[in-house]
């Protein structure tokens, strides 16, 4: 018998003894297993209701400022959005109850997947959900591709896979389903496939990057930087700009960076931010600490600077609103309750100017006038203390003092918060007795007035338009110019998929080609193709490189020539083993990363040999072609580190694992994972407590009977 018949990889839920035949009882099943957790997702109302009014603390968007969350159970706009009913309403409901008990996510997810499940439902034409089919469901995704952009026709597709997979283990259909996939789906990609584009075309070279941002603006956003006054009412977004040239992080993630100042270490500075990809759930994140470029490291302690210099009464206010929960009243300590306020003393006081005029003390009827003085009531009107807390306690909301986020088990308050700014009321005023964070709706706000404030402080105006996003896209297409690697872009800018970095590299795959081309002219490559050409002939390098390098494919520690248009590679997987197609740059970006990357390798292969020993059987022909397969890339990987650093072999090797070098890279991801199963245990834990006991009271004639069940102790 084969190695392959041997070892199968286990389906998804193959242990899982499924009944199809009574469709509608296992969705009753469904249905009253999961109307009985309504209440911990915040529905009070009826379970048929067609709109679900959920909990906003549960189901916060971080960096949004909402006081209300709801989930609607209809069909899409493009069908008119009639609310779901039947079998498909009651699936839809105890569906997301499922998905949510499973993995907590964000509302905007499930809104997505309510809105996948009604393209499936239009597509049913009146069947019930029993009768589910595969050609129902490639209905629905071709409608989706129709309705929707690339990248959200594929989050679409995998959401109708993820309906199919639920509706089968749940036996809400006959038909199994668990491995649908839609035949047209795919993952966009920021160059995808044939360009159908010759090396030689001139339109290669001369091709501006659509979303990279011009010298020019630069120069007008620093001269804002320079000119604008402190105390200007926009100052603080210019501060969120200069973050994001610096660090090239998300609106979100700039917004939400917690006080702190540079951290300074031996490989540089960093500073830590809030990682926003990849959460477990709407509130449970991670501040990572993030290595800053050594050029912006003045800009940012000039940032860092001026907010600790100008911005003490702002943190004093959101430490205080933590303190009250409530509105800063401070400012009222030292007013008499009974003492009249007039105009002057209001305006002193931080109110509005229109107080008196269109403001919401008339609306409300709140102004006194004073009968024996004429005039109007500009002069005579005056209030009490009492009237101005009330009217600051308009502008308080409950979600100013409940914990932004929670990271590494830590609630973060406004309290806690770098960037602030004055709640801006509808008026133009800004109350001075509520300090709020920056959202992404006040920030695209603020580009709406960069033309008038380029008029007053800047020497001429911005010719390009741009979003917050963009100054992430030029920084990280000026990383892949200047030759870092994939996976350290992938690491630098926070991404859970290396694929993602793709859209984010501006420079098309010809003209990469035609760089690495002449950096190989140039003696600057190693590897095979890069020592034969320079072997060659000065007239025949140009030719021989043009026949060799027509594509080129980043490894992280290397770049691969193969052009995959031809056909496959015969020696895919095996590029440190002598593969001619393998180039790398002589002289790196970061030479110390690189050359960490490379004893890493190397370690991990020689771990692996020497636990090989005693694993496999020494007199198998497998063993050691295998032994000989990782001796050839340990021996490849130490020759390319021996020309970052010379004299680099074996014993520095050893000397790397045995002090610690490869347990760096090792443990830390072994804690997480650690972390990770401990907290898939307690949850299985106490699934299987509640289904145990669901087993038992079956057989129990009490129905009130409870196992008596120990909590999970917290992990020491």
């Amino acid at each position: 018998m084969s190695r392959t018949t041997l070892y199968k990889r286990r389906k998804r839920g193959s242990f899982a003894q499924v009944d199809r035949s009574d469709p509608a009882a296992n969705l009753q099943k469904l249905v009253t297993d999961t109307r009985q957790r309504l209440g911990s997702l915040g529905v009070s109302h009826d379970w048929s209701q067609t709109t679900w009014s959920l909990c906003p603390t549960l189901f916060a968007l971080t960096g949004k400022h909402i006081q209300s969350v709801t989930l609607n159970f209809s069909l899409p706009p493009v069908f008119e959005s009639v609310p779901l009913t039947g079998t498909w309403a009651d699936a839809a409901r105890a569906l997301f109850i499922l998905r949510e008990r499973e993995s907590h996510t964000s509302i905007s997810s499930h809104r997505t997947f309510v809105a996948a499940f009604g393209y499936i439902v239009r597509a049913a034409g009146g069947r019930t959900l029993e009768q589910l089919t595969p050609s129902i469901l490639d209905q629905a995704c071709v409608w989706i591709a129709r309705d929707c952009t690339e990248q959200e026709c594929y989050k679409r597709h995998n959401l109708v896979s993820e309906i199919a997979r639920r509706c089968s283990e749940n036996g809400l259909c006959r038909i199994d389903l668990t491995e649908y996939r839609y035949y047209g789906s795919f993952r966009p990609s920021s160059y995808g496939g044939e360009s159908g584009r010759k090396l030689d075309d001139p339109v290669v070279l001369s091709e501006l990057p659509p979303r990279n941002l011009a010298e020019s603006t630069f120069k007008v956003l620093g001269e804002l930087f320079t000119n604008v006054p402190r105390d200007h009412k926009y100052r603080i977004y210019l501060l969120i700009i200069t973050l994001l040239v610096c660090f090239g992080r998300r609106l979100s993630e700039v917004t939400l960076l917690p006080k702190q100042g540079l951290v300074k270490k031996p490989s540089g500075y960093y500073f830590r931010y809030l990682k926003l990809k990849a959460a477990q759930g709407s509130q449970q994140y991670e501040l990572v600490d993030m290595p800053i470029i050594t050029e912006v490291v003045p800009l940012v302690e000039a940032v860092l600077q001026e907010l600790s210099e100008c911005n003490a009464e702002l943190y004093a206010c959101a430490e205080e609103m933590c303190l009250t929960h409530g509105p800063d009243l401070r400012f009222l300590a030292d007013v008499p309750e009974d003492e009249p306020l007039y105009f002057p003393q209001l305006i002193d006081l931080g109110l509005p100017k229109s107080i008196f005029f269109t403001s919401w003390f008339k609306k409300n009827d709140l102004i006194k006038r004073n009968a024996a003085l004429k005039g109007g009531i500009r002069k005579n009107g005056y209030l009490y203390k009492r009237d101005v807390e009330h009217y600051c306690w308009t502008h308080y909301q409950e979600r100013m003092t409940r914990a932004l986020f929670i990271a590494s088990g830590r609630p973060y308050f406004i309290k806690d918060m770098l960037l602030l700014k004055w709640l801006g009321t509808s008026s133009g005023h800004y109350a001075r007795w509520i300090a709020d964070t920056c959202t992404a709706a006040c920030f695209d706000k603020f580009l709406l007035q960069l033309e008038a404030l380029c008029v007053e402080f800047a020497s001429s105006k911005l010719d390009q338009k741009f979003t917050s996003h963009d100054f992430r896209h030029t920084m990280n297409d000026a990383l892949d110019r200047g030759g870092l690697p994939e996976v350290m872009q992938t690491e630098f800018f926070g991404r859970k998929n290396p694929v993602d970095t793709k859209a984010y590299q501006h420079t098309s795959p010809e003209r990469k080609a035609l760089e690495i081309r002449e950096k190989i002219l140039l003696g600057q490559v190693g590897g095979e193709i890069a020592t034969r050409t320079m072997r060659l002939p000065e007239d025949k390098r140009q030719a021989y490189v043009t026949s060799k390098v027509r594509a080129v494919h980043d490894l992280g520690n290397g770049m691969c020539f193969h052009a995959w248009q031809v056909g496959p590679c015969e020696r895919h997987q095996q590029c440190d083993t002598g593969c001619n197609q393998l180039g790398w740059m002589k002289q790196p970006v970061t030479p110390t990363d690189a050359f960490e990357e490379l004893m890493r390798q190397a370690a991990h292969n020689l771990i692996q040999l020497e636990v090989g020993f005693g694993i496999f059987p020494t007199a198998s022909d497998i063993t050691t072609s295998w032994e000989k397969h990782l001796c050839i890339k340990i021996y490849n990987l130490l020759d390319r580190a021996r020309e970052l650093v010379p004299e680099t072999g074996l014993a520095e090797l050893y000397h790397y694992i045995n002090t610690g070098g490869f347990d760096s890279y090792v443990i830390p991801k072994l804690i997480d994972s650690v972390d990770k199963g401990y907290e898939l245990y307690k949850r299985c834990r106490e699934q299987f407590y509640e289904q145990c006991l669901a087993d038992e009271r079956d057989l129990r004639d009490s129905p009130n009977w409870v196992v008596p069940y120990a909590p999970v102790e917290p992990k020491s």
